[in-house]
């Protein structure tokens, strides 16, 4: 395939997207997000009060963290056993291994910052897209390269056939950047071109005016200039491999993922996609601000009529007979106005606003609310930190129903990054590296070489854990409930209670260690200072039971108002 076949290829993307309206609409979503909510003004509404109530924006933010409240993790587990003890348990070994490195690299690669704002184009655009590749400028000890993502928009992403959902099943893949054109140039370089071609790399514009107005303003200056560079994915023979061009130059062409010497083959593009919501036989799929943006400016405009009728009612205009006034108004507050007619001047007052406007304006907010699924419940404005467990049990199943087909998408592509993942430490993996972990307080490191488990074949799940504010207050409810009714005591309520609800926890660890114990000495056996187990004493005569001393938590022992005071 030449360059200019790809170029092309390219070009039917982006006319794609403005046949389908996206190049005009995605730009518009994020001007709505970000605030930029009003048109132009003109010589009739430039004295219209303008306020934005950004209702799009918290819709996104809330939903968006529903989302994401719950923290979740790549499990690779033992594939199917083989009936021989020590083979099952090298498997096993295997992937143990394999999570623990998985978890290391989802910190290296800063994947919560990468799924928030693949997770935040989907709210807006409807569609969030991750792309991995393997960076050989990260170096350690003994080893050269590591796994690194980033977030790709979805108007620089293109697909063979816009009609099919699924990644893995498109005959190419093709993403678009702007870089700088002396980056450009090296690359070309650094992969043999010669001195002529590289010359030839030009800067140019974009494709298409209607992309986001931060992204087209470029920084001025020959230093600064850029060039869009064409990444296209594709297999061949059931391998993965990419070309790379220019506008007027390829750069490189069939080139495997898969690094050279690898008994392993990459099989799988390194992107995955997560949509909002489904677009019916459509691979872009839609977000929240979608039909959200009549609602908007419905709300904004009710709004600034509102001010405008308070400042026309504390800024009223003057009525004069002709020569009553022979002075210029600036109708500033304080302003004295000499009349010349004795008595011709006089305020024109503006009907009152009525109060159905209002009502109006707070009837669409809360509909809008309610119809994308984020009330008060969802957006923490209500909260339910004292009420029975039960009842936030069901506020946290409500809140969470909006979300719920989103969320079971989003797991769905992070299993899909797992699978991306085992293909690079397969074949990347093969100097030895380092794995930290972090168990009961103890660090310790473990090697970890992909490509030893080149052979094994892993199943592979998502662990989810539950995070959210509610739950945090659901499980500190049933604590509470627990001592009060005595089934638990005081120091396994302090600690099973988390951190963040209780932070004083080890305050309290401390002093009951601090206590002092039966006769004044420290380190006696708790059931001995509560006279459980007796004590021999002159003679082999057991000494009688000595009361425990009080100390200041015994109050709280008993429940009902004793009980631990709620958080």
């Amino acid at each position: 395939m030449s360059d200019v076949t790809l170029w092309t290829l390219y070009q039917e993307g982006v006319a794609y997207q403005r046949k389908m309206g996206f190049s005009t609409n995605f730009p518009i979503y994020v001007k709505f997000k970000e605030g930029d909510q009003w048109p132009q003004a003109t010589e009739r509404t430039k004295n219209l009060p303008r306020p934005v109530l950004n209702i799009i924006e918290m819709i996104v933010r809330s939903k968006r963290s529903s989302v994401l409240d719950q923290p979740v993790s790549i499990v690779y587990r033992q594939g199917s056993a083989t009936g021989d003890e020590i083979l099952d348990q090298m498997h096993q070994d295997a992937a143990e291994n394999c999570t623990e490195y998985a978890r290391t690299i989802w910190d290296r690669a800063d994947m919560d910052k990468l799924c928030n704002e693949a997770c935040d184009d989907a709210a807006t655009n409807g569609t969030g897209i991750w792309h991995f590749y393997w960076d050989t400028s990260v170096t350690g000890d003994k080893y050269v390269g590591e796994l690194r993502g980033e977030t790709v928009d979805a108007l620089n992403f293109f697909v063979a056939n816009p009609q099919l959902r699924d990644v893995q099943k498109q005959d190419y893949l093709i993403i678009a950047q702007r870089l700088k054109l002396g980056a450009v140039r090296k690359m070309a370089k650094d992969r043999g071109l010669p001195a002529e071609k590289v010359a030839n790399i030009c800067p140019d514009e974009f494709e298409d005016a209607s992309t986001y107005q931060a992204e087209r303003i470029e920084l001025d200056g020959k230093e600064n200039e850029k060039v869009t560079v064409l990444t296209k994915y594709y297999r061949k023979n059931g391998e993965v491999v990419f070309d790379k061009a220019t506008r007027s130059v390829e750069i490189c062409k069939a080139v495997p993922l898969t690094p050279q010497g690898s008994p392993v083959r990459i099989k799988l593009y390194p992107v995955a996609a997560l949509n909002w919501k489904l677009r019916k036989s459509c691979f872009y799929g839609i977000g929240e601000i979608e039909g959200l943006i009549p609602n908007q400016k419905l709300i904004n405009f009710m709004y600034g009529m509102q001010a405008l009728a308070i400042q026309q009612m504390g800024f009223p205009k003057i009525v004069a007979r002709p020569g009553a006034i022979r002075q210029p108004l600036t109708n500033e507050p304080g302003e004295i106005v000499t009349d010349y007619s004795n008595g011709g001047i006089s305020y024109l007052q503006p009907p009152a606003f009525s109060s159905a406007a209002t009502q109006v304006s707070n009837d669409m907010i809360d509909l809008t609310r309610v119809v994308t699924g984020t009330t008060e419940v969802v957006t923490g404005e209500s909260m339910g930190a004292n009420m029975a467990a039960s009842a936030i049990i069901a506020l946290q199943n409500q809140a969470q129903t909006p979300v719920n087909e989103i969320q079971r998408r989003y797991w769905h592509a992070i299993k899909e990054i797992g699978r991306i993942w085992m293909e690079f430490f397969k074949t990347y993996c093969s100097d030895k590296r380092e794995i930290v972990i972090e168990m009961g307080g103890e660090v310790s490191g473990r090697a970890f070489t992909g490509t030893d488990y080149a052979m094994y074949d892993f199943d592979l799940q998502v662990d989810v854990g539950a995070s959210s504010e509610y739950s945090a207050v659901l499980a500190q409810a049933t604590l509470d409930k627990m001592l009060d009714r005595g089934d638990i005591t005081i120091d396994q309520y302090i600690e099973l209670s988390d951190p963040n609800v209780a932070p004083f926890k080890e305050k309290f660890k401390r002093m009951r260690e601090m206590q002092p114990t039966q006769m004044g000495m420290p380190g006696v056996p708790e059931e001995e200072v509560n006279g459980v187990q007796s004590v021999s004493g002159i003679g082999g005569v057991p000494l009688p039971d000595i009361p425990k001393a009080p100390t200041p938590l015994d109050k709280y022992k008993g429940g009902g108002n004793n009980a631990v005071p709620k958080l």
